[in-house]
């Protein structure tokens, strides 16, 4: 079960997204809040929000209980770096479901749209050996190619020093 804790989902912190509708997704107990006002969020399980809202041009500030995290709308500059959603046009419920009573992945929620044919193509491990795709990928969206949590040098490095 996943727990709701203070986080920001979606979009990822220091990331670029096109103005207008930004996609925003996020766990805790507090309000949602674009630019310290009430975002339009709807209440998809227990302590889970999701906001379509318009964004304009600029940097904005997204927070939820603790958490914070700010992105810019407009063009990949200056440290920016662009955010891919994933997936890009899947409801939340393609993944998720909420099961007694709490917000939780499907079984075999990544696999539902991924080849586990194609896993060892592409992958250095069997998929034994990962036994939760999210310990490198962020099922949410990335700044990063192929939606990892981190650039893939340092990705690699967190168990292969």
């Amino acid at each position: 079960m996943l727990a709701a804790e203070d986080r920001i989902l979606r979009p990822a912190a220091n990331s670029a997204v096109k103005p207008g509708a930004t996609s925003i997704i996020a766990s805790g107990a507090g309000a949602l809040r674009l630019d310290g006002k009430p975002a339009p969020a709807k209440k998809l399980a227990p302590g889970v929000w999701s906001a379509e809202v318009d964004v304009p041009p600029g940097v904005h500030e997204i927070e939820i209980g603790t958490a914070k995290l700010r992105f810019l709308s407009g063009s990949p500059e200056g440290g920016w770096k662009e955010f891919r959603m994933h997936p890009p046009a899947a409801a939340c419920g393609a993944c998720h479901a909420v099961i007694e009573g709490a917000w939780s992945f499907k079984d075999g929620s990544c696999f539902g749209c991924h080849d586990p044919q194609a896993f060892p193509k592409t992958h250095q491990h069997a998929s034994e050996v990962l036994l939760e795709c999210q310990m490198c990928h962020d099922p949410h969206g990335s700044t990063e190619k192929f939606h990892l949590k981190l650039a893939r040098d340092l990705a690699c490095k967190q168990c292969h020093g």
